[in-house]
């Protein structure tokens, strides 16, 4: 069995045991060749992950010089909104630089700076950015509305995250907005970065009620592979970070071995 079979036989043996407790999305490979996939295609609710599509549509903008990250944008007391990040503790401060927003959206997972960033140019502005079916930006963050949910799919997401950095590449954002996350309990859980010398993560995580998400781009010695995990918690088990924990440290596994990554099809 080559290194590729393996890859694959251990990763059906990690879904087969999740199962039962889980609804899983996967989507595993390179920049150019998908390596493993599990019902990439299904949509589940985006949780923080759609805070991509907002960096997204900000770098693609800065690309085309319509803003600069030095911009400054000013937050109006109703747009504060509870959940993750730190503005709510910073209410005495009104102005922030489109930069600092765009980090403490990604880095800490700020809400009140995703809706701010949204506020700014408009929700149905960057819905129409959208194009792409398994990405659907609907509501803002911590705002439910009826029949509204912000979606996507784990091919998505790799996507997004893949566009990502790509646009910070051009922009000459170093070090990338995306290798700062606070949140790395997911994919990249079982591996302390400070003692595995030469890789590099960036991710983003995304979390609701019985939803464990992550996306993630593991680089190695100048090799990337990118990976997405979206989950649903069918019994409430909480075994969504530990199935995303298992995925990250097969992955890095795979990628730690000598040989480059080889495409396999693997048909779900």
């Amino acid at each position: 069995m080559d290194k590729s079979q393996h890859f694959v036989v251990e990763m059906d043996r990690l879904l087969s045991r999740y199962q039962a407790s889980l609804e899983m999305g996967l989507w595993i490979g390179t920049q150019t060749d998908c390596l493993y996939a599990y019902q990439s295609q299904q949509r589940f609710p985006a949780a923080s992950i759609i805070k991509l599509a907002v960096y997204r549509y900000y770098l693609q903008q800065v690309q085309q010089h319509q803003f600069c990250l030095n911009q400054v944008v000013e937050i109006a007391p109703q747009q504060f909104v509870a959940g993750a990040g730190m503005l709510t503790h910073l209410p005495e401060r009104k102005k922030w630089q489109l930069k600092e927003l765009l980090l403490l959206m990604l880095v800490v997972s700020d809400n009140t700076a995703a809706n701010v960033l949204i506020d700014f140019v408009g929700l149905s502005v960057i819905q129409a950015s959208l194009t792409s079916p398994d990405i659907c930006l609907a509501r803002y963050m911590m705002k439910p509305e009826q029949n509204k949910e912000n979606q996507v799919t784990a091919a998505a997401s790799v996507r997004l995250l893949r566009e990502c950095l790509a646009l910070e590449s051009i922009l000459q954002i170093t070090p990338s907005f995306l290798a700062k996350q606070q949140f790395q309990e997911g994919l990249p859980g079982l591996l302390a970065e400070a003692d595995l010398p030469g890789l590099q993560i960036y991710n983003k995580t995304g979390r609701l009620h019985l939803i464990e998400h992550d996306v993630a781009c593991f680089e190695l010695h100048q090799q990337r592979i990118y990976l997405a995990g979206l989950s649903y918690d069918k019994k409430g088990t909480g075994q969504g970070i530990m199935w995303l924990r298992e995925v990250g440290q097969i992955v890095y596994d795979y990628l730690l071995s000598d040989s480059p990554p080889v495409q396999v099809d693997a048909k779900r």
